[in-house]
């Protein structure tokens, strides 16, 4: 990992991310406010309502009055969470139609044996599923979580302003709460980490079973197999039914305890209002409006859960796109010849060693063979000539110039590189064989007989 990954913060990258679609964030924001303000006013009706009921008033017009005031910001309160959702929705999806093309373009530019080493499930989860799990984070928690948090700590405020004795007798279930919380979520970065590794493992074990099958099953090997991919169904399953029936107790407590506000409202509002220290108003807008502040932190809770995941997603999303790349000049180079020299070139994968200072030249319009042993080395100087990785020492030339100095564009229109092991993509096969050069001539373009078949996949 780079040190780009170890100093940004995942708030970093995700500012940086969103940084183009603020606007779109800024009024998702703003009509959740909006919406919030609108969601207060029904508790204030529903309460005038509940007071005129019990002082005995008998104008209808007065409860249709406060009926209709409920009905139009309930209507205002739901319009405005739609209009939030669909701005912040719209913005994500920009954020997320940016970062994965930016992942995929990063993978063409870093070495490839980066790239081969890597099971190719980790960087299809990454893609896919990491990029899509920033989703939630970015459309909902920052509009909604905002809003929804603010609902309870307007009420709470109102209050205090109300009667700073009911106020507290509304918050007497909270301490119970948060320490379920934070039982709750104990060694959540650690369990969290350990799902997301069970799962990637799942992820590149399922990928190199599904690849493989054609061998594995030619070879009669598919018990060995699936016995790898079913230990890694296992151990992906356990992570997580571990981590539930760790947390599970502690959140029923927590659902049951947090919302039963009345408990202490109501006997703490009556003794109160016998005492003539609280009036019969303000005894009814306490306790209805102690009855709206869970509901809404709790949802507000309930995206705890995406905020807590989202720094291992970013760094896991943030790990490839900070990986270091090929470095190669922009500028077209001169090239005198055509002429591949390898001057005192060593390389090897990792700690394993396959070239050693190796001397080498290959005339223009000749035709060179390399032989000798699996794992000799003949792949890799092919490879190294293709620029698909950096040599460890030395210098790999063509036509006089390092190949580090000439552009991969430039590069890859010099050299060609059929390799051993091949790909197919979903067309025909003249296109496959065009793919390099899409508008190259077929001789006769007739193309045969076969050209225009698609080839099999």
């Amino acid at each position: 990992m780079s040190a780009c990954v170890d100093n940004a913060t995942t708030m970093d990258w995700l500012q940086e991310w969103a940084r183009p679609h603020r606007r779109g964030y800024i009024a998702a924001v703003l009509a959740a406010v909006a919406g919030v303000i609108c969601a207060l006013v029904p508790y204030f009706a529903v309460s005038r309502i509940v007071v005129g009921l019990m002082a005995g008033e008998r104008d209808m017009a007065f409860y249709w009055r406060w009926l209709a005031v409920t009905a139009l910001f309930w209507l205002l309160r739901v319009g405005l969470h739609g209009l939030s959702t669909v701005l912040s929705h719209r913005a994500t999806f920009a954020v997320i139609a940016t970062v994965r093309p930016r992942l995929v373009r990063k993978l063409a530019r870093i070495p490839m044996g980066r790239v081969l080493d890597t099971p190719s499930g980790v960087f299809k989860n990454t893609i896919v599923e990491k990029v899509d799990s920033i989703e939630p984070t970015l459309s909902h928690v920052l509009p909604e979580m905002t809003a929804n948090a603010l609902v309870p700590l307007a009420i709470v405020a109102y209050l205090f302003r109300l009667d700073w004795r009911m106020a507290l007798a509304s918050l007497a279930t909270l301490p119970l709460t948060i320490l379920c919380y934070r039982m709750m979520t104990r060694n959540y970065e650690a369990r969290y980490r350990n799902y997301v590794d069970t799962n990637r493992r799942l992820n590149a074990t399922a990928v190199e079973y599904i690849g493989g099958i054609e061998v594995i099953k030619a070879f009669n090997q598919s018990a060995a197999s699936y016995e790898k991919f079913a230990v890694a169904a296992r151990e992906a399953a356990a992570s997580a039914i571990d981590w539930m029936r760790s947390s599970q107790v502690y959140f029923s407590i927590a659902l049951a305890v947090f919302p039963a506000t009345l408990v202490a409202v109501l006997p703490a509002g009556g003794y109160f209002f016998m005492d003539g220290s609280l009036s019969r108003e303000d005894l009814v807008q306490a306790v209805i409006l102690s009855i709206g502040i869970a509901p809404p932190l709790l949802t507000a809770m309930s995206y705890s859960d995406d905020l807590a995941k989202v720094g291992t997603i970013v760094r896991d999303i943030a790990a490839v796109l900070s990986l270091p790349e090929l470095e190669r000049p922009a500028e077209r180079a001169a090239i005198d010849g055509h002429a591949i020299e390898f001057r005192g070139v060593s390389f090897g994968y990792g700690d394993r060693r396959v070239l050693d200072n190796v001397d080498l030249t290959i005339e223009p319009g000749s035709v060179t063979a390399l032989v000798g042993p699996s794992g000799g080395g003949k792949s890799t100087i092919a490879k190294l000539i293709a620029s698909l990785w950096d040599v460890d020492d030395g210098r790999v030339v063509i036509g006089c110039r390092d190949i580090r100095d000439i552009p991969l564009e430039q590069l890859n229109a010099m050299v060609a590189s059929v390799a051993q092991d091949n790909y197919l993509f979903n067309d025909t096969v003249r296109n496959n064989i065009r793919m390099g050069r899409p508008g190259a001539p077929t001789a006769g373009e007739g193309g045969g007989a076969h050209a225009g078949r698609r080839a099999p996949v």
